[in-house]
């Protein structure tokens, strides 16, 4: 039985219980590393997970400062959520410990202990209404952990041990110490394992172990074991981006079969994928055994016919074969050969490994290989460089400040001072420059003339020198990109077109060919054609706002936009003023902040306009979601009532879903250069997600119900800033009481916020601004709270009204507001 070291007595040191616990940021520093998380079940044997970054965890999760005992947080939690009376602390359930090496004196043991509370079940209410979380029964979290939704794995096992009894001491946990921890490190041992030899041939010593585990803490803190999320987002950093194959991964380094990978789990499997470890002796077995692995998807120790060919397909793309269908089947029919004679529908890990020993089956050494080298990755980190979500950026760098700027447009291009993206080390290392494959010619107008490949043109130094010969530049990914993105006959350009004539005015042809047509009409289109161009371009963009995370990370320059309502018009004022020549040939990126239909006349327009935009250039446009891009809303407004006009009853019911299942998958807020934070509405209160940013991330998707489905996102669509010349004395009183939040009157939904409020989420969250939409302003714009908010809105004459629209620009550390002349 592990013994439970005595809490030190300080009544001094006890939490203030008006201020919540903030989550917590594991960073480099872990030296004073010392966590308390809460247990909390009912009466009723319900389980109280909250949601985080990562997934669904433990509530109360918190650094323990020095001189401050964990019984004393705990209160201050309960205390907090407001169910400090009628629960029943009943102790330590687990405690974990671990080192921290850092060399010499400053390797520690840091701890971890979970504590259980017992909640009458009259009060369960009171967390879900103070906290973002929900209550759960074992086989509802089993099910959860099975999708990988839930933080760790060592949370499912501390609640399955509490199943099992009345635990009231540490029943579980962990030390570790450096045996348990690093491979092959003792230089005397004579005998290595097959694991041991594989990290020593993949250069992870001593040094680059001891950097690694940093990094692993830093991802799973306050837990020891990584869950399916955490893996994720560890491995982006190596280049892994594809959810489908990093799931896959998850699965093949999880050698335990527990749902969950430890340190030595995750150095084994970085060695076996390390593009420096050779094929060959004992280390090609080992890489053998992990690729037979990762495609036995159903984990049954055998491949079927379809494993088999799957691995096939994927060893003739490393080798830039054909990967048709025909040809993938003829090269596994005939692989299939050389592992005996014997009929099988499934093939042995044995013959598998004795076929490859024999050279019989040839191509694994191009399998499971990292896109980036983790000793390349660790040897940024031994360089002084500190981690950051995205990257590596110096420790030395002081963080950005951003100023605010105004200026006027008169519909002229606005493409910011420069066009240079600032990456980091690690971005930079990863990626190259190529030669784009078609060239543009562009007007003195600034409109795009023509479109032509690189060796269609001549004297381009491309231009074959025999008919049908071409000369290709690059390759992959991105050349297929090109081309689509140059493609008119594709679906979004030819949206993009119709749009176009959709715009222009037709005045009557003296040939006859053409009928006349007024400007923003679609004359005498056929509009079920229209309606099933728009369904689809709905469902393949719902899948690529699917695979974007929920909280975007962007770097400057950004063009930031708010409210459109369907004003069309005046998003082709934008256009003609920003983006001329289309997104891709622009130098920044574009945010869109919601609020894209309702009100105005053209709701389907701008949504067929920002959809195949986005389709076309995923990485220079980027849509979150506002509070109009809610199916309820929507029927109380316009939007609704304008797609039945457009398409009739039944096509029009038909688009409309398309275009809501999109909106249901939208991303809600974003972030630029780590210092902006952008959303619809506003901030979340401290008491969801402890008012932190980071369980944006672990907001469901698709989001149907938002309000149902998650506080945090219903928040950031509905906030507003506080308007002081209409406070009541009840909003006051509230305010103080409420850390600077209180229910929103004028919406009936959602809260506002002051300056104190908003300089507590900044400081919180390392940011120095906050940029939103939501509320319509006479000049387009407003700076508020003390210079550290802006509200953002781009749609003139709203509701015939006379307001200006405008934009921001996020560049070189300003913030620019720019206001567009929308007048024809």
């Amino acid at each position: 039985m592990m013994m439970v070291p005595e809490e030190s007595s300080n009544a001094n040191a006890a939490v203030d219980p008006s201020k919540p616990l903030p989550s917590p940021v594991w960073s480099s520093d872990f030296i004073s590393v010392c966590a308390s998380t809460v247990n909390v079940v009912t009466n009723d044997t319900e389980y109280w997970l909250e949601s985080s970054g990562t997934g669904l965890s433990f509530g109360g999760t918190q650094r323990v400062p020095s001189g401050v005992t964990w019984r004393s947080l705990v209160d201050g939690w309960l205390q907090l959520v407001g169910v400090a009376n009628g629960c029943e602390v009943r102790g330590i359930i687990r405690l974990d410990r671990w080192l921290v090496p850092g060399g010499g004196s400053q390797q520690i043991m840091a701890s971890h202990a979970v504590h259980s509370i017992l909640v009458p079940v009259d009060q369960k209410s009171l967390f879900t209404k103070k906290l973002d979380g929900q209550w759960l029964s074992v086989e509802e979290l089993l099910s959860l952990q099975a999708e990988g939704k839930v933080t760790s794995v060592e949370v499912v096992d501390t609640i399955l041990s509490l199943e099992l009894g009345d635990l009231r001491g540490a029943a579980l946990g962990t030390e570790l110490h450096t045996k348990d921890i690093f491979l092959g490190l003792d230089l005397m041992k004579q005998k290595r394992s097959g694991l041991e030899l594989i990290v020593q041939a993949a250069q992870i010593g001593q040094s680059e172990q001891e950097l690694l585990y940093r990094d692993f803490l830093r991802f799973t803190l306050p837990f020891l074991v990584m869950g399916r999320r955490q893996f994720s987002r560890f491995m982006a950093q190596l280049g892994w981006m594809d959810e489908g194959v990093l799931g896959e991964l998850f699965r093949t380094f999880d050698m335990g079969n527990r749902g969950g990978i430890t340190f030595r789990d995750l150095t084994c499997g970085l060695a076996v994928i390390e593009p420096g470890t050779q094929h060959g002796g004992p280390q090609a077995e080992i890489r053998c055994r992990y690729i037979f692995r990762y495609f036995d998807k159903n984990n049954d120790g055998r491949l079927d016919f379809s494993e088999f060919r799957n691995m096939v397909a994927s060893i003739r793309r490393a080798k830039g074969l054909a990967d048709d269908i025909n040809s993938i089947q003829d090269d596994a029919e005939k692989s299939a050969v050389v592992f005996g004679d014997t009929i099988s529908e499934t093939l042995g890990q044995t013959e598998f490994l004795t076929a490859v020993g024999q050279l019989k089956f040839r191509g694994t050494s191009h399998l499971l290989r990292s896109p980036t080298s983790i000793v390349a990755y660790l040897k940024k980190l031994s360089s002084g460089d500190a981690v950051s979500g995205n990257g590596i950026v110096s420790a030395a760098t002081p963080p950005p400040t951003y100023r605010v700027e105004t200026s006027t447009s008169q519909s002229q291009s606005l493409l910011g001072d420069s066009g240079l993206i600032i990456m980091t080390d690690v971005q930079a290392d990863l990626q190259s420059y190529d030669v784009a494959t078609h060239c543009v010619r562009v007007k003195r107008s600034g409109t795009i003339l023509d479109i032509h490949s690189l060796w269609d043109i001549e004297h381009s130094g491309l231009a074959p020198d025999t008919p049908g010969k071409k000369i290709l530049i690059g390759g992959g990914a991105n050349r297929i990109k090109s081309l689509e993105n140059f493609n008119q006959t594709s679906k979004p350009n030819e949206m993009l077109n119709g749009l176009r004539y959709f715009e222009r005015q037709i005045v009557n042809d003296p040939t006859g060919q053409l009928k006349p047509k007024p400007a923003f009409d679609w004359g005498l289109i056929d509009r079920a054609s229209l309606a099933r161009c728009i369904i689809s371009l709905c469902q393949q963009v719902t899948k690529l706002f699917m695979s974007e995370p929920r909280l975007i990370q962007l770097s400057s320059p950004v063009y930031i936009l708010g409210d459109l309502h369907g004003n069309f018009p005046c998003l082709l004022s934008f256009e003609k003023a920003l983006w001329r020549l289309g997104p891709s040939l622009t130098p920044a990126s574009f945010l869109f902040l919601g609020d894209y239909v309702d009100r105005g006349a053209f709701s389907i327009e701008v949504i067929a306009y920002l959809f195949s935009h986005k389709l076309s250039a995923q990485q220079k446009i980027f849509l979150l979601r506002g509070n109009h891009e809610i199916r309820e809303v929507q029927q109380m407004f316009s939007f609704y009532t304008e797609c039945l006009t457009k398409f009739g009853e039944v096509q029009g019911i038909e688009v409309w879903n398309a275009v809501n299942d999109a909106f249901d998958a939208l991303p809600l807020a974003a972030v630029i250069d780590k210092k902006i934070f952008c959303a619809h509405g506003g901030i979340p209160p401290p008491w969801i997600g402890h008012g932190m940013v980071s369980p944006i991330n672990s907001i469901p998707v698709p989001l149907p119900r938002p309000e149902e489905q998650s506080k945090l996102s219903w928040e950031l669509m509905w906030s507003d800033p506080i308007h002081t010349d209409s406070l009541t004395p009840e909003q006051l009183t509230e305010l103080s009481l409420d850390q600077g939040f209180a229910d929103n009157k004028r919406r009936g939904t959602g809260h506002v916020f002051t300056s104190q409020a908003l300089e507590a989420f900044l400081q919180r969250n390392h940011f120095s601004h906050v940029i939103r939409a939501h509320e319509v302003q006479q000049a387009g714009f407003k700076v508020q709270l003390d210079g550290k908010l802006l509200t953002v809105f781009s749609s003139s004459n709203y509701c015939g009204g006379s307001n200006e629209a405008a934009c921001i620009l996020a560049d070189k550390f300003k913030l620019r507001t720019i206001r567009i002349d929308t007048t024809t």
